[in-house]
């Protein structure tokens, strides 16, 4: 069984580029906080992927994987939310 030490180690290095992703959608031109919001819900639920990988929960990396389906779905609702207002104008 590996320690808690090497655990946090995997899981950090397995969502670095996770982490990266959070940080552009903030920058992103035109980024709301509904699109920073729900990109940091994706990547709670892909650490809980992650964590439950690695220790072998698989109700945990069910979560997780469900949370990150929310998430993505909850974002492109907001990008047809979006393009419906930039058609009209509004």
């Amino acid at each position: 069984m590996r320690s808690a030490g090497e655990l946090a180690v995997s899981a950090a290095f397995r969502l670095g580029s996770q982490w990266q992703t959070v940080g552009g959608a903030a920058a992103e031109k035109g980024s709301t906080m509904g699109d920073i919001s729900n990109k940091a819900e994706e990547l709670v639920g892909k650490a809980k992927e992650v964590v439950g990988d690695l220790t072998n929960n698989e109700s945990l990396e069910a979560k997780g994987l469900a949370e990150q389906a929310e998430a993505k779905a909850k974002q492109a609702a907001e990008d047809v939310k979006d393009a419906a207002q930039d058609a009209t104008g509004r």
